[in-house]
């Protein structure tokens, strides 16, 4: 194909893209977005799961026959609009590659969705915006009313969003606690023998048993330390134990040791320290002289992500945070 028509027909595609966009979101930002992002965060919507029960039948679904969960169910974050364009430009191009999950209601005419909001939310975008009848019914796995209980609803969509997707430690952390409820309920219901609950939720979701415990632990954060711990200024590990202290502790060491905190020091706090001890602690840390070492180190070109996330896991390994280093890359 010549430079000329690989041109043209690369513009085709573009201003299609951008048609749809347009007709979708009402501007012209997201596609920059996604290439400026360079992800395939749809591809994580073609990763099926192992379901404890397997549903009765697939078919497909109007969509203006379902509807969402309970939010006390569905607590999860939907996609920002650039991830969410990915989303729609990947189920136009090829197809949905991974059907939902629904549940029927009582009426046995409306559904309620388990798993793939983001999915069917992508359908509905495309739908009113081409008016396309193959956009108004979505593949979706069915469980019949009778099927399920509605505990074990509320399962399938916490699996199937842990497992799926790339959710923050707070999500993370409601996900083992709403796991955890929901087996004690199904433990209270039957006899039969179910294990300890910590060994259920670390083999499900393919985790040891102590990191269940402490992501456990993180909804016993304030808000502050969450964050810090959602954006990885605070390890996994040192937010659970931040959140053995008190609320008011919390604040109190946030108040006064924010702009100090870090794994190295966290990591040295134990359960019950007192105010004069936690800013002995401090104390002490300050009088230490860290050396640093200048490296520099040149790479060849196309190479800084790669090289990027081999220096992150060899941060992580130490325990390091932004605050111990600086990295540049040209």
């Amino acid at each position: 194909m010549s430079g000329s028509r690989a041109s043209s027909k690369n513009n085709r595609t573009l201003n299609k893209k951008e048609q749809l966009q347009k007709a979708i979101f009402g501007n012209t930002a997201v596609i920059d977005d996604i290439e400026e992002q360079d992800t395939d965060y749809a591809s994580m919507f073609t990763r099926d799961i192992e379901l404890e029960k397997a549903p009765s039948e697939e078919t497909s679904i109007d969509i203006l026959k379902l509807r969402p969960a309970p939010g006390d169910w569905n607590f999860f974050s939907t996609l920002p609009d650039h991830k969410m364009y990915e989303l729609v430009e990947s189920i136009e191009s090829i197809g949905l590659q991974n059907r939902i999950i629904v549940w029927q209601e009582a009426n046995k005419e409306n559904y309620i969705i388990l798993s793939g909001h983001n999915r069917f939310k992508a359908f509905e975008m495309i739908y009113n915006a081409t008016q396309d009848e193959k956009y108004r019914f979505i593949p979706a796995k069915v469980y019949r009313h009778e099927d399920i209980t509605m505990t074990e609803a509320k399962e399938i969509i916490v699996d199937t969003n842990f497992v799926q997707r790339s959710l923050r430690p707070i999500e993370r952390a409601r996900s083992i606690v709403m796991k955890i409820n929901l087996i004690n309920e199904k433990r209270s219901s039957t006899d039969t023998p179910m294990g300890r609950t910590r060994d259920i939720v670390a083999e499900r979701y393919g985790l040891k048993g102590r990191m269940v415990e402490n992501y456990r632990k993180l909804i016993d954060l304030n808000h502050q330390f969450m964050e810090m711990v959602n954006s990885r200024e605070l390890s996994i590990v040192s937010g659970a134990k931040i959140a053995t202290f008190s609320p008011e502790m919390q604040q109190w060491l946030f108040d006064n040791f924010y702009d100090k905190l870090d794994n190295d020091i966290v990591g040295k706090m134990r359960k019950g320290m007192t105010k004069e001890e936690l800013t002995d602690l401090f104390k002490a840390k300050a009088e230490i002289e860290k050396e640093r070492t200048k490296i520099r180190v040149e790479i060849p070109y196309g190479l800084e992500k790669e090289f990027s996330r081999y220096f992150e896991e060899w941060a992580e390994k130490h325990h390091l945070t932004s605050k111990d280093f600086k990295i540049y890359i040209k």
